[in-house]
């Protein structure tokens, strides 16, 4: 188990987490713990990945971060700080104005988490309000200004468009605009490039190393390790609750040392082994997987590929340097090549 990452000094520092424990309250039984001894540090303009399975506990780190571990929950930490400010028993009005403004949260289901009904623009305009009272008019050049910001083409057309009349690389661009509208120091992304094209994805992805330089520090969480590969400066590997590994993002990709963290990287496709199944298969507790069902439902443990959806077929990963270079692993010219900043 890594407990603690801890890089962060001086005025950079975003956000301190020493210790946090996450647990929920089981009617039938005692609380049951999903997020064990995590630590790490966030600087400004950095970009960490939280990256593991289904059940590892990485989202719900991250909603904690927001508040929003939900009722049931149990929240413990020795230290839980943004902007040196603690987040531990916090109300719901204190949140309130804290999420948004200071926290963003970019959500992975565009289509979902989007009214149907109204058009973007609106619902990125109700954002700005909640923080900032300015005429109608100002707030709509905001709205503009800010789809303009993440690279949404005609911005002024597509603001007054509902999310069905616009492509999933739009919609996500669109949800985006929403978490950045009050420019907060962090944003959370969960899975922003799920279910998007390899063209969308890159799309997407320009859009989060623009806001990284520009100062906006990112935790991604992520079981895509390509996307890790290309935008994260850290990754905190999880598993059961616990961070097993962490470390500079390359390093972590080019040299496991956790067999947890080799699985992940072996399940990376390359264009040599599309098509082939694992060899191995990982497994992860049932448990996990299921937190609200009886514990003598989810007994035992689940192969990853099933977990994942066992219908797909999962790429065999080579082995070797070659085959390593190929999993979607960046290089680092080909990172300074694409303008990131390392």
């Amino acid at each position: 188990m890594v407990a603690s990452t801890d890089i962060a000094v001086g005025n950079d520092l975003r956000l301190r987490v020493r210790g946090l424990n996450v647990s929920f309250r089981r009617n039938d039984g005692p609380p049951r713990q999903v997020v064990k001894d995590v630590g790490f540090d966030l600087q400004r303009g950095e970009c960490i990945a939280l990256v593991g399975e289904s059940g590892s506990g990485k989202s719900v780190t991250a909603r904690t971060l927001l508040g929003l571990a939900g009722e049931n929950s149990i929240v413990q930490a020795e230290a839980l700080e943004l902007d040196d400010e603690t987040l531990i028993n916090r109300s719901d009005a204190w949140w309130r104005g804290v999420r948004g403004s200071k926290v963003g949260f970019i959500l992975q289901d565009a289509l979902v988490s989007l009214d149907p009904l109204r058009p973007v623009g609106k619902e990125i305009a109700e954002a700005v309000a909640l923080h900032r009272s300015m005429a109608r008019s100002a707030r709509w050049a905001a709205v503009v200004e800010l789809l303009e910001r993440v690279g949404v083409p005609e911005p002024e057309i597509r603001a007054k468009q509902r999310p069905g009349e616009l492509s999933g690389g739009l919609r996500q661009r669109a949800l985006i605009a929403s978490a950045i509208a009050l420019d907060p120091g962090i944003v959370i992304a969960d899975e922003p490039t799920t279910a998007l094209d390899v063209t969308v994805q890159a799309q997407v992805l320009a859009v989060l190393e623009q806001m990284i330089a520009g100062g906006t520090s990112v935790i991604l969480i992520s079981h895509d390790l390509a996307v890790v590969s290309r935008v994260a400066d850290r990754v905190l590997v999880m598993k059961g609750g616990e961070i097993v590994e962490a470390g500079e993002t390359e390093q972590i990709l080019r040299a496991p040392q956790h067999a947890y963290t080799r699985q992940l990287i072996d399940a990376v496709p390359s264009e040599h082994t599309k098509g082939t199944r694992l060899s191995h298969e990982g497994r992860v507790a049932a448990a996990e997987l299921f937190p609200d069902r009886a514990a003598s439902d989810v007994q035992g443990d689940i192969p990853l590929l099933e977990a994942r959806g066992g219908h797909q077929e999962l790429p065999r990963a080579g082995q070797g340097p070659a085959h390593r270079r190929q999993r979607g692993l960046v290089p680092a010219q080909a990172r300074r090549d694409t303008g990131r900043r390392r």
